[in-house]
């Protein structure tokens, strides 16, 4: 792999920054690859069509923009028609089933799979159970992050891992990550429908929220 683009998208809430995040990380930090991550914020991450991109590459990387993806990651209608078109021919366009009904046409590979926590949400859990489910995994993939195991080691060129605890810090990944799913986009989804569709006092609930959600992430650092 040269150089591989990638773009995440869908509205506020749905944890795209989150996983750009941990994509770019993963990259870096496990393949040895080049990578950086940049994200959208403002008014957008509260509902509209908002994204994460990820450059990965074996060699440096000059510019932190993506301005044709390799890869393209839509979890709303509004998101797939937005971004599509910036995707380049024969790349590859992934789409949550349950919230893109018609994907855009174009020369690229077409892949629709339903998200869990959504899905679940929707058709079984309802939204506050959603969040209650998402909180427990959370709970425990941050504390199965609490068991470190022994240090690793150079072995030559080679670095040793306990294997148990490395698949351990996987399995706390997955756990937060699905709890991430299931907890924030419908979290998001409840603190809107406290609110009519033009009920100028929309905006301000959001601030609160998203406020709220800093201040806890300021004092968790304690």
């Amino acid at each position: 792999m040269a150089k591989s683009s990638i773009r995440l998208s869908g509205s506020g809430g749905q944890g795209m920054i989150t996983a750009g995040i941990i994509l770019a990380s993963g990259a870096a930090i496990f393949e040895g690859k080049k990578s950086i991550q940049s994200q959208s914020y403002g008014p957008e991450a509260r509902g509209g069509a908002s994204k994460a991109e990820v450059v990965i590459s074996d060699d440096e990387i000059y510019y932190p923009k993506v301005m044709a993806p390799d890869i393209l990651v839509a979890l709303t209608q509004e998101a797939a028609e937005k971004y599509s078109k910036d995707l380049k021919p024969g790349g590859v366009l992934i789409l949550d089933d349950l919230m893109v009904k018609e994907a855009p046409a174009g020369d690229w590979k077409v892949y629709m799979m339903p998200i869990i926590g959504g899905y679940a949400a929707d058709r079984y859990l309802g939204s506050r159970k959603a969040v209650t489910f998402g909180a427990l995994l959370l709970v425990a993939g941050h504390g199965l992050m609490g068991f470190h195991g022994p240090q690793a080691y150079m072995d030559g060129d080679t670095v040793v891992r306990d294997p148990l605890y490395l698949n351990m810090f996987f399995l706390s990944l997955a756990l937060i990550i699905s709890g991430v799913g299931f907890l924030k986009a419908n979290i998001s989804t409840i603190v809107g429908a406290l609110y009519g569709p033009n009920d100028p006092r929309r905006d301000g609930g959001f601030s609160i929220f998203y406020m709220g959600i800093n201040l806890g992430s300021l004092f968790a650092t304690f």
